[in-house]
């Protein structure tokens, strides 16, 4: 009769675990970057690597709100205090609440302008990543014509808008929006 490693199987048990959370972890964030109602806008990222050299890469900001996104998941699980991220979430959320009603009503006022509809992106993608950090930081964008059909930003740009016609399926006041941003932005 063979005898069972329960000390082996306890780890595999854990490890599952751990993937089955990080799985729920990215299910939660993917859903939650479809919903945003700004489409991914390309980020000036700089990163200080020692005093004598920076480097500086193009990313798009749902990467970095994802990335937020899951930071604060995981403060909350290990780093602060329950109480403490139901107040910082509660203030999240309040700005986050405040910065999409302002993209909302300036995407309205926009008339399909472009430039209006990309600085209005802009001010609400540069409120939100403030908002997770709970700070005040510098957010640089490059150009809108710097999105190239096909490099990064634009193919998470396609994917956020397939996302977004499945979610707003009809006919409302935010799908309209939204597709005025669509339009104006060429990423169709």
């Amino acid at each position: 009769m063979g005898s069972y490693n329960t000390h082996n199987m306890t780890d595999q048990t854990n490890i599952l675990s751990t993937q089955q959370q990080q799985a729920v972890i990215m299910e939660q964030v993917a859903m939650y970057m479809s919903a945003l109602p700004c489409p991914p806008m390309p980020l000036v990222v700089r990163q200080e690597i020692d005093e004598e050299e920076d480097k500086e890469c193009y990313k798009n900001s749902h990467d970095l709100i994802a990335t937020l996104l899951i930071g604060t998941m995981s403060q909350a699980k290990y780093n602060t205090s329950e109480e403490k991220m139901d107040t910082l979430n509660k203030q999240r959320k309040e700005k986050q609440i405040h910065l999409t009603e302002t993209l909302l009503s300036k995407l309205e006022k926009s008339d399909g302008n472009a430039e209006k509809v990309y600085a209005a992106c802009q001010e609400f993608t540069a409120g939100y990543v403030c908002a997770f950090m709970n700070l005040e930081v510098s957010v640089s964008f490059m150009p809108l014509d710097y999105v190239m059909r096909g490099d990064s930003v634009h193919k998470a740009t396609c994917s956020w808008h397939r996302a977004q016609e499945i979610i707003l399926a009809g006919e409302s006041y935010v799908y309209s929006s939204r597709l005025k941003l669509k339009e104006a932005s060429g990423f169709a």
